[in-house]
């Protein structure tokens, strides 16, 4: 009867499809079992996901559902919803963070909830942020022989925008220094 009652009030927030699934497993008793089925625990101190992952060393997926509706869960999310007791899947954070930088460990220590905001300042205090240089930066349209040749010119910012096909901006940027920082040729080149 009581799990009736809490079905009752849960299904009374209108929940989503996941939410209202997830919910069906804490009831039934069986989450955690299937859960905890597809870790190891490593020497190191992360809890490796052991079952479906999005790819090769990448975040770990879990399915829940009956026989027509399945829903796909990430294992993180649904490690720090055990640990943390929720019951309801739209109630988590935003973002589940790492602090371990390992996306397959499950471990709930190695987990916090937090904003995107969070998790973008994350990646860059932690050196993860991959931003190429120079001609390596696929929005580049120049070559660092190019960026040389501005810098080392003397012409006018509309003379070398028309040689070298971009806006007077970018070259006055370019002279600048404000864009194309730290790309310089090695010495005894060009």
């Amino acid at each position: 009867m009581r799990k009736k009652f809490q079905l009752f009030l849960f299904l009374r927030k209108r929940p989503s499809l996941k939410a209202r699934v997830l919910f069906h497993f804490i009831l039934k008793g069986t989450l955690r079992r299937d859960f905890f089925a597809h870790v190891k625990k490593e020497p190191g101190g992360c809890w490796i996901w052991t079952g479906q992952r999005k790819k090769k060393g990448g975040y770990g997926r879990k399915n829940f559902g009956a026989a027509n509706i399945k829903c796909l869960y990430s294992a993180h999310k649904l490690s720090f919803l055990i640990a943390n007791g929720i019951q309801n899947w739209d109630e988590l954070p935003p973002v589940i963070r790492h602090t371990c930088d390992n996306p397959p460990c499950v471990r709930p220590s190695h987990l916090l909830g937090g904003t995107y905001k969070d998790n973008v300042h994350d990646m860059f205090e932690r050196g993860r942020a991959n931003r190429p240089k120079g001609e390596r930066n696929g929005s580049a349209k120049l070559k660092l022989t190019e960026v040389t040749a501005i810098r080392k010119s003397t012409g006018t910012l509309k003379e070398m925008a028309s040689t070298f096909g971009v806006s007077i901006t970018t070259v006055r940027k370019i002279r600048k220094g404000e864009s194309w920082k730290g790309c310089e040729l090695p010495r005894g080149t060009a």
